[in-house]
């Protein structure tokens, strides 16, 4: 297994050839969009964009031991990954990305919050772009305290025992239904 690079520049230099300009494009896209707060570098072998300890001391729920993620870049074999954590935080965001990225005419390869596709072309550039910039570290923050929250009452709601039922009361015979009747136990 080969070791994950240190940082943004040694990542970028591992990249294969017809890959590079592709992840940089979108790498400065996202770097010029994002609002001021964020911090960029390599988590989980990738480019991500972080909100800093500084500023969400609080955990990660998946991750508990790294920063709040908001986006992320990588390269696969056949082209690129962008992973928008902010949409995945509001549903409604995510389902105008989507729409406005089939709009393009361009297939919408998407997971629960990245988007795969085989090059940069300008029209998906400036949906990633536009994605990214909507989302103010400050408001982020509430927006995943908030989903926090929900997934608790969600998981302490189905975590509450059933109120237990009591057993149905048997009809007597001459009530019950008339059916086959039962062969007769041996002795």
């Amino acid at each position: 297994m080969a070791k994950p690079p240190a940082n943004v520049d040694a990542y970028l230099a591992s990249l294969p050839d017809h890959l590079r300009p592709e992840v940089q494009r979108v790498r400065d896209v996202i770097r010029r969009k994002l609002p001021r707060g964020y911090e960029e570098g390599i988590r989980c072998g990738i480019i991500a964009w972080e909100v800093p300890r500084s500023v969400f001391p609080g955990r990660f729920a998946w991750a508990p031991k790294n920063p709040l993620p908001v986006a992320a870049l990588s390269a696969r074999k056949n082209g690129l990954s962008v992973v928008i954590l902010s949409h995945y935080a509001d549903p409604d965001a995510w389902a105008q990305f989507e729409a406005a990225w089939r709009a393009t005419g361009e297939r919408f390869d998407a997971g629960a919050c990245c988007v795969r596709f085989p090059a940069t072309k300008d029209a998906t550039l400036r949906l990633i772009g536009d994605a990214v910039a909507g989302i103010p570290v400050k408001r982020y923050v509430e927006l995943y305290e908030a989903l926090l929250e929900k997934m608790c009452r969600q998981k302490a709601k189905s975590d509450a025992k059933p109120a237990a039922r009591k057993p149905a009361a048997r009809k007597p015979a001459a009530q019950r239904p008339a059916g086959r009747k039962r062969p007769a136990k041996a002795r």
